[in-house]
């Protein structure tokens, strides 16, 4: 039985089990979903063996899908990419409607080309909604960062420099005193107000550095107008970002929860461990660490024909957020560990760009040591890059970054 999921009018192809189409059955989902199911019911009372063989679009197929499992029904998923190239191999026509999309997915899965459909545990539902929930403040507050970014730029340029951008002291002091001028008119209450923001961590010397750059700032003078924009885009920002910081400790609490998630996250940090089990499931439960890569859809394609070599790149198929998350790690490592660092300058060094070239290499090379680190091993990018190549001592550890940083990096993932 393949179906080509879409929003309301669905197509079924009853094929055999070599994949020759019987019948076409449209319905109406949901009118007419519970007679379609009572539909392969029958046919598996009368004798017929009934797999149903799905596309993987969306959440369209969901509730449907969790009818046939309900009804003891085995379920398989097909690739859409998959079904989308064989189109021209199924008839010679490189067309596609819904009807051709049922018979082609019946078709794939009588190739056994599908693969059965896992259901989500709890942990894992539960963080693919945190992280769904984290999206609705980290989007905006992107948004709200460029925007900063670029009034500071006029009126204050010299703050960004001493203060992040998104740090709870800048957006604390600009949403009281949004521009230099009350600043320095309220110098004393505004270090008192920086103090208490960042509750002492801020050094005396720096919040004096602060203070002191709005009476010598280059920046242009404020309107009152620009005063109330600037004051309500730090207000808000602070409230995203006390929202994510809310949510963060949420999806910690998950993580502590879930024993695949709680090795990932020492690696990661917790965000990018909740994400990757949430949309790839355990790591470790893969055949191996090249299956895992190519799940994250980090695994190189080629386009080459006689003299013509092309450009090796990743197909990114699979989830986008998870390679998002795993960007950030990799950044993040490029900074903080001295053997990932030393090896990215060394590729820099050899002529092959350092751009996002030698961020996705990181990338690559995390990814497959995640399937380890899920079975129980312990991170060492010893094992990831070979020392003895790049000039390091072997007694050195590898120094990297705590799961707080690395949960610091994906604010803005």
């Amino acid at each position: 039985m393949g179906i080509d999921v879409a929003k309301k009018d669905m197509f079924a192809s009853l094929s055999t089990a070599a994949g020759e189409t019987r019948s076409i059955v449209r319905f109406e989902h949901p009118a007419e979903t519970r007679l379609f199911v009572d539909l392969c019911r029958h046919l598996r009372d009368a004798g017929a063996t009934v797999e149903v063989a799905m596309e993987s679009t969306g959440t369209y197929g969901d509730a449907m899908r969790a009818q046939f499992l309900a009804g003891g029904f085995p379920v398989f998923q097909v690739n859409a990419k998959r079904c989308h190239d064989a189109a021209i191999v199924l008839d010679g026509v490189p067309s596609s409607h819904d009807r051709k999309s049922a018979v082609l997915i019946a078709w794939l899965h009588a190739q056994r080309v599908s693969r059965e459909w896992r259901a989500m545990t709890d942990p894992e539902r539960a963080a693919r909604a945190a992280l769904t929930r984290r999206e609705l403040y980290a989007d905006p507050f992107e948004r709200n960062r460029g925007r900063l970014e670029a009034l500071l730029a006029r009126h204050w340029p010299e703050l960004p420099e001493q203060l992040a951008l998104d740090s709870i002291g800048l957006l604390t002091l600009v949403a009281k005193y949004p521009s230099p001028a009350e600043v320095h008119a309220h110098r004393d209450d505004a270090t008192d107000l920086l103090r208490q923001a960042t509750h002492g961590a801020l050094r005396s010397e720096k919040r004096r550095d602060v203070i002191a750059s709005a009476a010598m700032t280059l920046g242009q003078t404020m309107t009152s107008e620009e005063e109330f924009l600037l004051r309500e885009l730090a207000a808000q920002s602070l409230e995203l970002v006390r929202a994510l910081e809310r949510i963060d400790s949420e999806i910690a609490d998950i993580v502590k929860g879930d024993t695949v998630m709680q090795r990932l996250a020492t690696a990661l940090g917790s965000v990018s461990a909740a994400a990757i089990v949430a949309h790839l499931g355990d790591p470790s439960s893969y055949e191996s660490a090249a299956s895992f890569v190519k799940a994250a859809g980090l695994n190189l394609k080629e386009r080459s024909s006689g003299k013509h070599v092309g450009q090796l790149k990743i197909t990114k198929r699979g989830p986008a957020r998870v390679r998002v998350y795993l960007y950030f790690a990799a950044l993040r490592l490029i900074h903080t560990d001295r053997i990932v660092k030393a090896w990215h300058r060394r590729r820099g060094n050899h002529g092959v760009k350092r751009g996002m070239s030698g961020v996705v290499a990181v990338m690559r090379k995390l990814a497959r040591a995640l399937p380890h680190i899920a079975n129980g091993a312990t991170f060492d990018s010893a094992k990831l890059f070979d020392k003895r190549r790049l000039g390091l001592a072997e007694t050195a550890a590898p120094s990297g970054a705590s799961p707080v940083a690395a949960n610091r990096m994906e604010v803005s993932a």
